[in-house]
């Protein structure tokens, strides 16, 4: 048997691990040639752990989008592409692969095809005629969440039948490095506060209430002479400059390290104190899933994706949408209480073992892969 994943870049994201692990977990549970196809290269930063895995890569011609004139002439292209590699299995795991996907899958040859739902983009239309035409053939979309599965009913326009709700799973989550390790690269010191957000620098994550948050804990910690440190890991692009520009106006650049993106991001999350995630909108995110699994408290902004992760136990942990005094109030919770701290990250760890399985996942997207 041979499954092809089709994703934008091998940028490493959220969904671009998700991809991997399942694309691994095919090849090595069920003996299928698992390939990850992708349109650019972006930065490469999943490659190391396809290449891990020894899973095959294939990069394709960028797929348009749906001018009238032009995707026709695109479908018959990727069609005979698709063709030539004789798949048996199709997914997608992000918005254009999807899209594409369902358009074309049935006269690829192969036997089925999964549209993965990881992310919710609300900005995103779903009503040209051909998007209509491969959401109406798809047989199968996968959600992480149930926030997920209500975006795919209402603004996807999918069938409430075909809607199947997996949560995401995590597997190899090990550190690379000791947090001690991580401490000294970040110049932390053993005393002070901590914390940490990773996501890509995009509008949807909302890093400039993340920012004015911190100058408001900044501020409170160094009149109770306290030292603190946040870090920012994810992938630069040109969205980084303008929150380096507010950080520096704010006079809070010196207490924040700017990392770009990194692999060890269990060795990331084990030398802080707490994860937080002050995003706008989200399907189930993989990072506090991560942190959670490092034994760390999570902060995060009140929106389904985050509450739904949390779970009820964290719902207090959660604060206001584009308001940095209650993102502010909740982690200066942590900061000035630290006791705590422990205990709420060993709650966490439990949740993930019980909730998001990666063993159960894989074995339900295989079950519907195969027998839908």
């Amino acid at each position: 048997m041979k499954s092809i994943i089709l994703i934008d870049t091998f940028d490493l994201g959220g969904a671009e691990k998700q991809a991997i692990q399942f694309a691994n977990y095919l090849q090595k549970k069920h003996n299928h040639k698992a390939e990850i196809w992708a349109w650019k290269n972006g930065n490469s930063t999943a490659i190391p752990i396809i290449q891990k895995y020894n899973l095959k890569t294939n990069i394709i011609p960028k797929f348009s989008g749906w001018a009238k004139t032009l995707y026709p002439l695109q479908a018959k292209k990727y069609i005979k592409l698709f063709k030539k590699a004789k798949p048996d299995y199709l997914l997608g795991y992000t918005v254009r692969p999807n899209e594409l996907l369902s358009y074309i899958w049935k006269k690829t040859g192969a036997k089925n095809f999964i549209w993965g739902q990881q992310g919710i983009e609300l900005n995103h239309k779903y009503n040209l005629p051909a998007q209509i035409k491969g959401i109406k053939n798809t047989p199968v979309f996968i959600s992480n969440s149930i926030n997920g599965a209500k975006y795919l009913e209402s603004f996807v326009k999918a069938p409430k039948e075909k809607i199947h709700v997996l949560y995401n799973g995590i597997t190899d989550y090990k550190a690379k490095n000791t947090s001690e390790y991580w401490r000294g690269i970040l110049k932390l010191d053993s005393v002070e506060f901590s914390a940490i957000m990773v996501g890509h620098f995009a509008k949807r994550k909302d890093h400039v209430t993340m920012i004015k948050a911190w100058k408001i804990v900044h501020d409170e910690l160094k009149s109770q002479n306290i030292s603190c440190k946040l870090t920012l890991a994810g992938n630069f692009n040109n969205r980084v400059q303008p929150i380096i520009d507010l950080a520096m106006d704010l006079e809070v650049f010196h207490s924040i390290n700017f990392v770009g993106q990194i692999q060890d991001i269990a060795g990331l999350n084990s030398a802080h104190d707490i994860h937080i995630l002050s995003s706008i909108t989200e399907g189930l995110p993989n990072s506090l899933i991560e942190a959670m699994a490092s034994k760390k408290p999570v902060v995060g902004t009140n929106i389904d994706g985050i509450s739904e992760a949390l779970g009820e136990q964290n719902l207090q942990n959660l604060s206001k949408l584009k308001d940095p005094k209650s993102l502010a109030k909740v982690i200066l919770k942590f900061a000035l209480n630290r006791d705590h701290i422990q205990e709420i990250g060993e709650k966490n760890s439990k949740r993930v073992d019980n909730v998001f399985n990666f063993q159960k996942m894989c074995d339900s997207t295989y079950n519907l892969l195969t027998n839908s």
